[in-house]
């Protein structure tokens, strides 16, 4: 194909997508002072801006937020919450004209809190923040219209606490 045609099927591509996700899955939580690690449940849902750079590559701006629902009376920790602020790069391979595949690798800024019951039962509050590495897989379906649905499996540590979440999602690319 000549390079001038080629340039006019990118230009027409729509290069902005905006969507949120919600998802469940499992989390653990690492204590070093008790030499422990905790698995719990993990809930979480992302708001996300995406701007496509090329057909098939873009970057992806988000915020993240999670923790637990539910974690047993046996556990020494509780009211697990992190919040992160992520930056990824996104590719995607096509599968047909509506499906595709995708992967995102980024960057978070993120923190941790959680309370920690001792030996004693008296609770401490710990906060925790930094940045971390986030990775993605998902299957995306996307109509004409530029509306689309999403699965994706999210694996996203945050400090001492890594979530594993299976997320459902919509999105619209303009």
């Amino acid at each position: 194909m000549p390079a001038f045609l080629s340039c006019n099927v990118l230009a027409a591509q729509k290069a902005h997508v905006v969507g949120t996700s919600i998802g469940a899955g499992l989390q653990e939580l690492e204590l070093k002072n008790i030499d422990s690690t905790l698995t719990s449940d993990s809930i979480g849902y992302e708001v996300y801006y995406r701007y496509f750079f090329h057909d098939k590559f873009g970057v992806e701006a988000a915020y993240i937020s999670g923790g637990n629902f539910w974690i047993g009376d046996f556990s020494k920790a509780s009211n697990i919450k992190y919040n992160n602020f992520r930056i990824a790069l996104y590719g995607e391979y096509t599968l047909s004209n509506i499906n595709h595949l995708y992967a995102k690798l980024g960057v978070s800024a993120n923190k941790l809190n959680y309370k920690l019951k001792d030996e004693n039962g008296n609770v401490k509050h710990v906060s925790d923040s930094g940045a971390d590495l986030s990775a993605t897989l998902g299957w995306e379906l996307r109509i004409e219209s530029g509306f689309g649905i999403n699965i994706e499996y999210n694996f996203l540590p945050v400090q001492k606490l890594t979530a594993q979440n299976l997320n459902i999602g919509i999105s619209y690319r303009f």
